[in-house]
């Protein structure tokens, strides 16, 4: 049928992250106020960003975040790490239900210590690409955890069958 395919388009498009997206989720204005000066100011000043459940399929537009400390992109539909370099300072970083394959672009967060990626469809791990500040990974629901020695510290399950 043509109207269901068109009925799937707007879905398959994505969503970008914006300004707009930012501010919609997580500041709040009296209406009065002129917007313009003071909401790229607390953008700049934000900590906490949340933009779960968004339809987001690319990470972008975070460079006016230079506070930000913990970014919430999940349940959306990301399917890559990337661009995150912008915003050193994060701490706290769920990405949490995504279509992520593979654990790339994150270390380039010296301050990173919690990372979520559960229910993603990562099938390997390369621990180099993780920074060395991680305190606590999330894996959950990925296939790299069914592989006997994903626990162990890099290099100790070698030599073994």
């Amino acid at each position: 049928m043509p109207g269901a395919e068109l009925a799937q388009n707007p879905e398959e498009e994505g969503m970008c992250i914006t300004e707009a997206l930012i501010t919609k989720r997580n500041l709040t204005f009296p209406e009065d106020e002129d917007l313009s000066e003071k909401m790229f100011h607390t953008l700049a000043e934000l900590q906490t960003v949340r933009l779960d459940r968004e339809g987001i399929t690319t990470i972008t537009n975070l460079e006016g975040l230079q506070n930000l400390h913990s970014l919430y992109l999940q349940e959306n539909k990301i399917q890559r790490i990337e661009n995150l370099a912008c915003i050193p300072t994060l701490r706290f970083l769920s990405l949490a239900g995504n279509r992520i394959r593979q654990v790339e672009n994150l270390r380039d967060l010296p301050h990173l210590q919690l990372l979520d990626l559960s229910e993603n469809l990562i099938e390997k791990l390369k621990l180099d690409e993780f920074p060395q500040s991680l305190l606590i990974l999330n894996l959950t629901g990925n296939s790299c955890t069914k592989q006997d020695s994903y626990r162990l510290p890099q290099g100790a399950g070698e030599g073994h069958d």
